[in-house]
């Protein structure tokens, strides 16, 4: 229980750090705030000073533009913002890789707690927050986010629930939506009430989609025997079992304002049943396509399916000036319960069935790898911010967190396994003349205490013995300098050293992995990874003018990645699957993004932005699944009832790919990626009537109708993307 408590410190900490960046920018540059310029309606917005801080270069996405841009994954919300993309495995699942990196390199918080999924273990898992009714997401890349996680080398993406405030005036929100490609419907009810003790509110939702169209030049992409690559016309319209069958959000919670702290209590609930297009558990057997049969609705033997829930009771405790020396404490605790089965669904079952028949079901389900992956989860955090004086704040904070995982069934390879983490930190800041100096320190251990399995001799290479508990130490820092050189520009520069634990995957695997067409092979004797990270950027605003760029390269010492083996031996043979190992390697990503504005008038306004993402191994060789590099431009439109953007966006060639080819027998490396366009427009009106305001929405995405595949998706080449789609929406709020 102390170790849970130290972790949960060590998480709040880190928000209350947050808080304090933000603070002395303010009281820095407050003389120098300009006019914020309205940019595209579907993209992540930020202040100046968010912008421009070392160790604070946050974006936030704020309640508007969730309103127009809310996908059905987190990935895919978040993948048109610069140095962001998503690692997509269809409709319902999508992790946002961050400057190259994802899986536990990219902490996922709600209101700045875990989110205690399973999305890092596997990448056919999704990411469990209730983004429906989120009212803020904001994403912090480099430095600035080691001071909310050790396992966030990549960045931290944190989705903010509803804040409640003494006075609220009531809302009754109510939110449909329908899309073309993909017959999918959308639902949302809100309402929150306040006075000036109390608050609450409450908050359901609901989505529905059938199979995607998908272009018809977008069959699978596969390497032929001669080395050759080939890409087939798609056998049918739709994507088969890309459909979402329902995914639901309900969320409810109540808060009390005192004189100058506030109490609030939260309860999320989420549940999801989706397919998983591009691979099945029927080990791999050939399936016939009727190329005429164009009813999508129904699960044909051997299809993928994953029915998901989870829980989420969480406790915030704020108080301002709780000391003379401190301006603000925050305290937040939240306990989850999650379940993810995953498994394939055989057409024709009835409802009940003889005693015999659900016998042989069980044992067909065992034998062809239904899984069901379950995480108990207890989180902590606590942050002291104190009083600005000299032009010098501080922030100390503390986290721990408790995760109890275990997977069953015949994809569940590797053992249940218990997590503890302790974290602390403390950040500071001093103002000095135009500069502003930050410096960081982190210091967490994680315990993993596995279950012994009960068999691993001469199959993985490593024996029960090797499975045992292992402790991970790590100490993190970061400085960095911002220098306001007049009211216009802005130069910033960092570096930071990053520790984190190997994944319990990466440590304990044995067994077929059937979302990467793989058998998955443990490291017991993995080490830290350690992540040196410079960042530079340089920024200007004037009037109608804005412009940011970033520069940066991160260096990882033991980077933890599956590489193919050469010696399969049994393993290859028993399950007729390629076998990775983790291992671990020295690597680089470096890459640079830039976003610029410029507004034409109060109504019409411009903006470009690009990116780029390098991957690499000290050894030679290109690190798999990077990002494609980017370029995007936007036109935007604001008037007082009429919004409307258009949007192209060119993704280049990836045809800088992992090579196992020669290196390991029967793995080719990594098929590179097309390049595509991507054009989007859309336009809403809003109106206001005597007690309610109305807003209605046409979006049309990818227009040209091209074959999308990103090259961050581990089924790129089986699983495009959706085709032309025309969005509906209607809002009122009264």
């Amino acid at each position: 229980m102390i170790n849970s408590i130290t972790r949960v410190t060590a998480l709040a900490v880190a928000a209350c750090a947050y808080v304090l960046q933000a603070n002395s920018l303010e009281a820095i540059d407050s003389a120098n705030s300009n006019t914020s310029i309205a940019l595209d309606t579907v993209t992540i917005t930020a202040s100046s000073e968010e912008q421009l801080t070392s160790l604070r270069p946050a974006q936030e996405m704020d309640a508007d533009a969730l309103e127009r841009s809310r996908a059905s994954s987190l990935g895919d919300t978040l993948s048109q913002q610069p140095g962001i993309q998503n690692a997509g495995f269809g409709s319902a699942v999508g992790r946002p890789v961050i400057r190259g990196m994802s899986g536990g390199r990219v902490a996922i918080l709600q209101d700045g707690l875990e989110a205690a999924d399973a999305s890092s273990v596997s990448p056919d898992h999704a990411v469990a927050v209730e983004t429906d009714h989120a009212t803020k997401i904001e994403v912090l890349r480099g430095p600035a986010a080691l001071i909310y996680s050790a396992d966030s080398a990549g960045g931290v993406v944190n989705v903010s629930g509803v804040t409640l405030s003494p006075g609220d005036v009531s809302d009754t929100g109510i939110s449909l939506g329908y899309d073309t490609v993909s017959s999918g419907r959308f639902a949302a009810l809100s309402h929150k009430q306040t006075s000036e003790r109390w608050g609450w509110h409450v908050g359901a939702s609901e989505r529905r989609t059938e199979d995607y169209r998908v272009p018809s030049d977008a069959g699978e992409v596969h390497r032929e025997d001669d080395g050759s690559i080939e890409a087939h016309d798609a056998e049918s319209k739709y994507l088969d079992n890309s459909d979402i069958e329902y995914q639901r959000q309900i969320i409810a919670g109540g808060s009390y304002f005192g004189d100058s702290s506030v109490t609030s209590f939260n309860i999320g609930y989420l549940a999801s049943k989706f397919g998983l297009p591009g691979h099945s558990h029927e080990e791999h057997e050939e399936h016939e396509e009727d190329e005429g049969d164009e009813e999508h609705e129904e699960h044909e033997e051997g299809e993928a399916r994953v029915d998901l829930e989870r829980l989420r009771l969480a406790l915030n405790y704020n108080v301002d000036a709780p000391f003379a020396w401190a301006s603000r404490w925050d305290t937040r605790i939240s306990w989850t319960d999650y379940e993810h089965s995953e498994g394939h669904e055989e057409a024709g079952h009835e409802e009940h069935e003889e005693e015999e028949e659900e016998a042989e079901e069980e044992e067909h389900e065992q034998e062809h790898g239904m899984t069901t992956f379950s995480k108990t989860a207890w989180n902590l955090r606590t942050e002291l911010q104190t009083v600005e004086k000299a032009g010098r704040q501080h922030v100390f904070g503390a986290s721990a967190a408790y995760e109890d995982f275990s997977a069953e069934g015949g994809e569940a390879l590797m053992p249940s396994t218990t997590t503890e983490k302790v974290g602390v930190f403390w950040l500071g800041e001093q103002a000095i003349n135009d500069f502003l100096i930050s410096v960081a320190t982190r210091l967490d251990n994680t315990s993993m205490s596995p279950e012994t399995p009960d068999e691993l001799e001469d199959v993985c290479g490593f024996s029960t013995n090797d499975v045992k508990s292992q402790d991970f130490f790590g100490a993190s820092g970061s400085a960095g300098v911002t220098y306001f050189v007049n009211n216009d520009w802005t130069v910033t520069a960092s570096a930071a050293s990053v520790v984190r634990a190997p994944d319990a995957e990466a440590l304990y695997s044995c067994g077929p992995h059937e979302s990467t067409f793989s058998f998955d092979v443990g490291n017991p004797e993995l080490d830290r990874e350690r992540a040196f990270n410079l960042d530079a950027g340089v920024a200007f605003q004037r009037d109608a003018w804005a412009l940011s760029l970033a520069v940066y390269r991160n260096r990882v010492n033991n980077y933890i990645y599956a590489s193919p083996l050469a010696e399969a031996g049994v393993i290859q043979e028993a399950d007729e699957l390629p076998v990775y190992e983790y291992t671990q390697n020295d690597a680089i990503l470096k890459g640079a993004e830039i976003e610029t504005s410029y507004a034409f008038s109060n109504e019409w306004s411009i903006s470009v932005l690009a990116d780029r993402t390098r991957g690499t191994l000290m050894d030679g060789g290109y690190l798999p699944r990077m990002p494609t590099d980017r370029v995007g431009l936007t036109l935007n439109r604001q008037s007082r009832n009429w919004v409307g953007f258009a949007r192209w966006m060119t993704y280049a060639d990836q045809d800088r790919t992992a090579d196992y080819d020669g290196l390991v027998e029967g793995v080719a490396e990594e098929i590179p990626t097309a390049g595509f366009n991507l054009l989007s427009a859309g336009v809403s009106y809003r109106w206001v009537a005597p007690a309610s305001e109305y807003r209605v929405g046409i979006k049309g995405e990818n227009l040209l109708n091209e074959v999308v595949r990103y090259h961050t998706s581990f089924v790129k080449d089986a699983v495009p993307g959706a085709g032309r789609n025309i969005n509906l929406s209607l809002a009122v709020n009264f």
